[in-house]
């Protein structure tokens, strides 16, 4: 899975189905339904790869579990 990844680095928004790949401070966005419903760094992720926290701009941490069929694209990639 990080081969693939590591091939699409040139993109500027990467879809990361396998939260466990996501790095500790990188820049998030939210989805649900292709719509951006949070933005923030990532914060934390459970063992388990199924929870992500992400610290807003303004501070605020909030929690995202994967069976809510939530979408997270890493952002700021050039």
């Amino acid at each position: 899975m990080m081969k693939a990844r590591a091939l699409l680095k040139s993109r500027k928004e990467i879809c990361v189905p396998d939260w466990q790949e996501l790095c500790l401070g990188e820049s998030v966005s939210i989805l649900k339904n292709a719509q951006v419903i949070a933005m923030g760094r990532v914060k934390e992720v459970s063992k388990s790869g199924r929870v992500l926290w992400i610290t807003t701009p303004s501070q605020v941490t909030e929690e995202f579990i994967m069976s809510d069929d939530v979408t997270v694209k890493i952002s700021g990639r050039a």
